[in-house]
């Protein structure tokens, strides 16, 4: 049986994702904050109670990331999947959100997913053989000027997926990422608006509290996360899983746009061939 431990799992994406995954029968272990945040994850584990468990740990916690993999892999043996999901989203620019706001995003969305990765790469390196599944963003490689943070984050996870995808491959882990455009998830509503204080108080309120209203107002539009769920579920069935994948047309319009090729195969291939180049590349994967 295929392991998977998901994080970011209390709704939304991630809760979408646990359910149709165990569905399918892998067994998912669905990391959730704290156990104020578990209703939800709780009405589906009853509908597979041996394929769904609920784990707690806070992805800007290395210690607890480390005990709940550690137990997943002493009851388990091993995990075959991780889908890297949590995420932290304010509403400003770096003017309207203080330092710590900011920093709060980059801790989710970007370290949150380093503290995870440090956690359960070397188990699978050790087996030669895993695959991580990277849940961005349109935002991960398209600015939207009132998300500061939160683009920053998703494009510094961008960029640390394509390094890794240039050399995992020696382990054979495979690595992907997702890029849903708007998605029908509570973080809309739940955004905060950045708190930090200017001289020129009003010089940004309008914008910022229009920008969000707008988020929410478009959420009958917005796609529904079985979609991700689909496209999460078509990588894992695949042999040759490619670097990006897109979700909803507004997403693949927006990278066929900006890239030269959507898919970020070429980029992979490339740095791979520089890397063998550059240095003996039977160094990695020892």
């Amino acid at each position: 049986m295929q392991i998977v431990l998901i994080t970011g799992a209390a709704q939304g994406i991630g809760l979408a994702t646990a359910h149709g995954l165990a569905e399918m029968g892998y067994r998912v272990y669905a990391m959730v904050r704290k156990s104020s945040e578990t209703n939800k994850i709780d009405a589906h584990i009853r509908k597979f109670p041996s394929n769904l468990i609920k784990v707690i740990a806070d992805v800007t916690d290395s210690s607890s990331i480390e005990e709940v993999v550690q137990t997943i892999l002493q009851q388990e043996g091993h995990i075959d999947v991780v889908i890297n999901n949590a995420c932290h989203v304010v509403v400003g620019t770096c003017e309207t959100c203080t330092l710590e706001e900011q920093q709060e995003s980059m801790n989710v969305n970007y370290f949150g997913v380093i503290r995870v990765l440090q956690a359960t790469l070397p188990s699978m390196r050790a087996r030669r053989s895993g695959q991580i599944i990277q849940i961005s963003s349109v935002a991960g490689f398209e600015p939207f000027p009132h998300l500061e943070s939160y683009v920053a984050s998703k494009f510094a996870l961008e960029g640390l997926t394509e390094s890794l995808a240039s050399h995992l491959c020696a382990w054979n882990i495979r690595i992907s990422l997702v890029e849903p455009g708007g998605v029908k998830t509570e973080a809309p509503r739940l955004a905060r608006l950045g708190t930090r204080t200017l001289q020129d108080t009003n010089a940004y309120e309008r914008y910022l509290s229009q920008a969000k209203q707008k988020m929410i107002d478009v959420y009958d539009q917005s796609m529904d996360p079985l979609e991700v769920v689909q496209i999460i579920e078509e990588i894992l069935k695949s042999e040759k899983p490619r670097l990006r994948y897109q979700v909803g047309e507004f997403g693949k319009a927006r990278a066929s746009a900006r890239f030269q090729d959507p898919t970020g195969d070429t980029y992979v291939r490339f740095k791979k061939q520089l890397l063998e180049e550059l240095y003996p590349y039977d160094l990695l994967g020892q």
